[in-house]
Parts: C-alpha cells; sequence; structure tokens
C-alpha cells in the first residue's frame, strides 16, 4: 500500500465501525453504572500514526502529513453534518408548547418558519459552523450540553437523555473535529542532523554532534531561552533538514487550526534527553511558542535494550527538565 491508500484504509474505520461503536460502549457503561450517557467522561479517543510516522519511510513527507491531517478533518465534518442532520430531524419542540430559551435574533433572521424552534435553529448554526470551518470543538461540545440542560430545564429530561443526542455528546468528546489526533514520529539522528547544519549556518558551533551529553544540554538550553531563530529565510540548508522543518511547519499550522490535530511528536531512538531538547529547537525555529498549549509533547521512544534498561532513570531526569 501507498500512503495515502493507508489513511484510506484507516479513515474507513475511524468512519464506520469505530464511529457507530463508541456511543454503544458509552451507553453500556452508563446504564452499568446507573447514569444517563452524556454524564460519563470520554472513555475512549483515537491517535493514528498513518501518515505522521516518517521514521525510515520516505513516502511520509511533509504533503502527505498536511492531506492527511485535512483528510481527518474532512471526515468528521462530513459525519458531524450527518449526526446534526439526525438532531435536527428529532429535536423540534416550539417555545409555544415548551419553556425553552429564545434564541438570538441573529439565528432567525431569514428562518421565520423556525422562530419558534430554538434547538432547530441552534443545531443549523453548528452545521453552518462546522461546515464553514468557523467553531471549535470545544464549541460544539458546548452548545450539544446546553441544549441538554435546556430540555432538562423545560421538563424534557426524557428527549434530553435520549439518542441521538446523547451520542452526539459522546462523539463530541471522543472525535471532536479531527477524528483522531495524528501523531508524528521522526528518529532522533534525524534531527541531530537537522540542529547540526542550523548550528553551523547560524555560526553557534561547527560539531554540535560530537559534543558531551553536558555540552549539547548547556548549548540547548541558551538556545531554547534566545528568542531569536537560528536561521534567516533563504539560508541554505540541505534538503534533509529542510524537510524536518517544513515537517513541523505543517504541524505548527495544523494545531492553529485545531489544537487536538496532533496528538505529539515522538523521537524515536532516544538516548538521551538533549534528544527531546532538539526537537524542541527545532519547533522553535519554525515558529511554535513553546509555552503555549496548542505546542505538542515531545514523547521519547526507547527501542534498545540499553535504552530500555536506562529509561527508568533517563524518564526521572526527562520529567524533571525544565525546557521539557
Amino acid at each position: 500500500l501507498e500512503v495515502p491508500e493507508e489513511v484510506q484504509n484507516g479513515l474507513y474505520f475511524l468512519t464506520t465501525t469505530i464511529w457507530r461503536t463508541v456511543p454503544e460502549l458509552a451507553q453500556d457503561l452508563a446504564q452499568s453504572l446507573g447514569v444517563d450517557a452524556a454524564e460519563i467522561p470520554p472513555i475512549l479517543q483515537y491517535r493514528s500514526w498513518i501518515g505522521g510516522d516518517r521514521d525510515g519511510n520516505p513516502n511520509v513527507t511533509h504533503q502527505i502529513t498536511k492531506s492527511t491531517i485535512e483528510a481527518l478533518h474532512t471526515a468528521a465534518r462530513e459525519l458531524w453534518d450527518t449526526q446534526l442532520k439526525e438532531l435536527h430531524r428529532e429535536l423540534s419542540p416550539s417555545t409555544r408548547r415548551a419553556n425553552l430559551p429564545e434564541v438570538s435574533k441573529h439565528l432567525i433572521k431569514g428562518k421565520d418558519q423556525r422562530q419558534h424552534e430554538p434547538l432547530r435553529l441552534r443545531i443549523a448554526a453548528l452545521r453552518h459552523g462546522i461546515h464553514n470551518q468557523v467553531i471549535s470543538a470545544a464549541k460544539l461540545q458546548t452548545e450539544l450540553l446546553a441544549i441538554r440542560d435546556d430540555l432538562v430545564s423545560a421538563g424534557l429530561s426524557r428527549v434530553a437523555n435520549a439518542r441521538p443526542l446523547t451520542d452526539a455528546i459522546v462523539r463530541s468528546r471522543a472525535f471532536g473535529l479531527h477524528l483522531a489526533k495524528l501523531d508524528i514520529r521522526q528518529h532522533s539522528e534525524i534531527h541531530l542532523s537537522a540542529l547540526s547544519e542550523l548550528f553551523e549556518h547560524a555560526g553557534i558551533h561547527d560539531g554540535y554532534a560530537s559534543l558531551s551529553e553536558p555540552e549539547k544540554m548547556i548549548l540547548l538550553r541558551q538556545e531554547l531561552a534566545n528568542p531569536k531563530p537560528l536561521s534567516a529565510p533563504g539560508t541554505p540548508l540541505s534538503e534533509q533538514t529542510r524537510k524536518v522543518l517544513r515537517t513541523l511547519e505543517v504541524v505548527r499550522q495544523a494545531q492553529t487550526l485545531d489544537e487536538n490535530a496532533i496528538g505529539s511528536c515522538i523521537v524515536s531512538m532516544t538516548h538521551h534527553v538533549s534528544d527531546l531538547l532538539a526537537l524542541r529547537l527545532l519547533m522553535k525555529e519554525v515558529g511554535f511558542e513553546l509555552d503555549d498549549c496548542r505546542t505538542p509533547p515531545v514523547v521519547p521512544l526507547f527501542e534498545t535494550v540499553e535504552d530500555l534498561q536506562r529509561a527508568p532513570k533517563l524518564l526521572q531526569c526527562i520529567l524533571k527538565e525544565p525546557a521539557l
């Protein structure tokens, strides 16, 4: 399979079996706990590495990663359009018959026939917002919960806790507007090579890769605290380094649009704390604000026997590192 075919294969299961099954599992759990499904926290959320794992796979380019993120969001919008159409059909209470709050006048404009059906107007606004990519997953979840609260306050608890509204609430928690967060993975040696080249071009150090671990840590902490980038626009970089930076730019753009688009940035063959700080510095190079909640976490992957044996002590150092 080519990578785009793998992406479509993963999307098939996310948009069919998984999308259908998650609310069923929530209903089963809620029944066993004696609560309503809308009241339980998310029990499942999804991540994928398909289209994001470039360690050893030259076919996973920054364009592939970008198209994968777009495909996940497009599929999510289509599923939500269907879900909200169903809600629009089902939630027809009128202010003439139930004590429901009125909606803003801008929602009624041009829809006089629905002016007494506030829930339908709000659902229509959600559909419009998702279609035009102007609302967040948090806003979607907040609105769905508010609709449920309004139904309960109006004495329509049976409707409030019936499907498809509870299914929509469960799905908003599990899938958001992204279906699955994409994990980005690259080998530590690729990051090491890119950073060595950037340090050399910047005149900071000509042999970063040969430094000891303590020396690397001093230099990395120093540059992480430096607001200036390592390279200027137009700096002649190798194709491999450009690929690393392009991928991180795609990640930054995705997180700007949806902070749930990316799960984590994984460093395979992590041997030292500096392997993680190196990626943090590369992320800073493309414009990430490292203290911003939208900046994905950097995650180590221990793969050799030696690294696995050292992992407990190394993790203690990683968790204590202020720059992480």
